[in-house]
């Protein structure tokens, strides 16, 4: 069983701190050390087999949280797609479905890891702007041959 102090140094560490800041917040002090006692200090504690073992155990539950969100956030992307894919099936390309079909494409592209190539975002509302142009093209010809 660690010490409060020693939990919360490990604690830092799955936060993603140094060993240097994880120690400091761990064991604060009024004394300023210097950064190489620092160092010292935190690499030793964290040789510490107490320590590891907490360290690894948390890591491992850290990854087996995160592989749980990382499927739940597959399934969700999933199921957008999928329901945008269906209303484009339906009901033609819109400027509701389309951005969402693409955008959960993307996501889980990305989330896949994927080499997707960056597209700019500032541009969206410009595209959107030609998407309804477009749209409106499509239902003026419809209308006419009608």
């Amino acid at each position: 069983m660690l010490t409060p102090k020693r939990e919360k140094f490990v604690q830092n560490l799955i936060a993603g701190m140094s060993q240097r800041e994880a120690y400091r917040r761990a064991f604060p002090s009024s004394v300023k050390w210097k950064d190489a006692t620092v160092d010292s200090k935190a690499s030793e504690l964290f040789g510490n087999d107490e320590i590891l073992e907490r360290y690894n155990q948390l890591q491992e539950e850290f990854a087996a949280r995160a592989l749980y969100t990382r499927e739940e956030a597959v399934t969700d992307l999933r199921w957008m797609q999928q329901e945008a894919r269906d209303d484009i099936t339906e009901n033609g390309i819109n400027k509701a479905n389309a951005p969402a079909f693409l955008n959960a494409t993307k996501q889980l592209s990305d989330l896949c890891g994927l080499n997707v190539q960056k597209v700019e975002i500032s541009g969206v509302d410009k595209e959107v702007s030609k998407l309804d142009d477009l749209i409106s093209q499509i239902t003026e010809s419809e209308e006419n041959t009608s």
